[in-house]
């Protein structure tokens, strides 16, 4: 194999390699576009880290107990 052959041959599988972390980083989590929830609470954080934004809030339930959630 020529050497010139190897260098594209190394930096494919590098990409290769790299990509496989990136894809993960959304993962398959599924989301129920048809029925949408609407959440009133207090804010109670706001976290400000790369590359995501995470806002948690404090939500009372049905049965009037707080329940933490993370948008």
């Amino acid at each position: 194999m020529k050497r010139y052959d190897l260098k594209y041959l190394v930096a494919a599988a590098a990409l290769l390699l790299v990509n496989i972390p990136l894809c993960a980083h959304h993962g398959n989590a599924s989301y129920d576009a048809d029925n949408p929830v609407t959440i009133k609470g207090t804010v109670t954080e706001f976290a400000w880290t790369n590359p995501h934004v995470q806002i948690y809030l404090d939500v009372k339930d049905e049965k009037g107990k707080v329940v933490r959630w993370s948008v």
